[in-house]
């Protein structure tokens, strides 16, 4: 079932190698910024350490992106192409990286009516993203992805709960349901 793989796959080609690199996304909203981060990476990691074998869940993500491929790219293309055939000298030379979107509450939202001290709000926004990216650290660590490139994308709401509402309520307008 599509739904059981990763929310999605992007390609790009490396700039120094050449090689094809494929970029495992997946995103969490969570009440809390650790319970994003690790669910997230919790969820990615296997994508990103598999072996290639035929049947590991990567596999079929790339049968997916293989069956709907629409690239408007040569290099990309290029890459791919060299990537799916393996009778391909450069069949193997593929990178795996991972695409992370992680959503959080994030309690002191900044009120956009409140006159504030821009100096402050610089000193708290460096002193949260150190944070953020101190959890980030951890869950890279604990899920051994150390040697793996990854994009990761914090992200904090008012409300992630609220949003999520919001969210489905306009796809219920989209979809007509």
């Amino acid at each position: 079932m599509h739904f059981h793989g990763v929310d999605g796959i992007h390609g790009a080609v490396d700039s120094n190698t050449g090689d094809l690199a494929l970029y495992w996304g997946e995103s969490k909203l969570h009440k809390s910024m650790a319970g994003a981060v690790g669910e997230c990476f919790k969820s990615i990691a296997p994508f990103l350490l598999a072996d290639g074998g035929s049947q590991t869940r990567e596999r079929r993500d790339l049968e997916l992106l293989r069956d709907n491929i629409d690239l408007n790219d040569d290099k990309l293309e290029a890459a791919f192409r060299k990537y799916l055939d393996p009778d391909d000298p450069d069949h193997l030379k593929l990178q795996y990286r991972g695409v992370c979107l992680v959503g959080f509450d994030l309690a002191d939202y900044a009120d956009p009516l409140c006159p504030h001290d821009k100096q402050a709000i610089t000193r708290e926004a460096m002193e949260a993203l150190k944070s953020w990216r101190d959890k980030v650290d951890e869950h890279v660590r604990l899920e051994k992805l150390d040697s793996v490139v990854i994009e990761t994308f914090c992200i904090p709401f008012p409300s992630v709960e609220e949003f999520r509402q919001a969210f489905l309520k306009e796809m219920e307008l989209l979809h007509g349901t």
